[in-house]
């Protein structure tokens, strides 16, 4: 009875009862963060798939009503005041405006996507950043609309991330950007 009554009348943790409890808590947290990065990434990358096909509807709706997408053949930031968000939205564009027709002969000045909508697009690995945005170009036709698009950003990792027309889901491009677009639609 004399190990027992010295076991019950002790007060605190010995240092070794204090050192394995940090111990589990350590390991405990390596198997955590790295876990809880991984889920805010893949977050991250669903907000923008979901922006990106916003996009796509609109785009697909805009090639409906003028038979080809948007023009800008070099990377175009995509923002307020930017030649896509004129098109889409049918402010001051250069063929969705009151005075072109489509070719049903309807009028233009379409809004394709709610100017709310476009201004709120923002790249999440990069909150606020003016520069790692999101970006847009297609290849050109004879008439300025493209036949084929291609949406993409920079991830957080440094890796490039894109969609386009013909491939819907978000891909990996690796560390550099896509510069050009397939004949098919795909991106090199």
């Amino acid at each position: 009875m004399g190990i027992f009554s010295k076991i019950r009348n002790r007060k605190g943790f010995t240092l070794i009862e204090i050192l394995v409890a940090i111990a589990i808590i350590i390991v405990l947290l390596t198997i955590a963060i790295p876990r809880y990065l991984d889920m805010t990434n893949r977050a991250k990358k669903a907000r923008v798939a979901a922006d990106f096909k916003s996009l796509a509807t609109a785009l697909g709706m805009y090639t409906t009503d003028w038979g080809g997408y948007p023009h800008d053949d070099f990377p175009l930031k995509i923002e307020v005041d930017s030649d896509l968000y004129k098109e889409l939205t049918g402010n001051d564009a250069e063929f969705n405006n009151p005075s072109n027709k489509m070719e049903s002969g309807k009028v233009g000045g379409i809004e394709y996507i709610i100017q709310g909508v476009f201004s709120s697009l923002a790249n999440p690995f990069f909150p606020g950043d003016t520069v790692n945005g999101f970006y847009y170009y297609g290849t050109p036709t004879n008439s300025g609309l493209q036949h084929h698009w291609v949406l993409f950003f920079k991830s957080n990792n440094g890796h490039y991330y894109y969609c386009t027309n013909a491939v819907a889901t978000l891909q990996d491009h690796g560390t550099s950007a896509p510069t050009s677009i397939g004949a098919d639609g795909t991106v090199p």
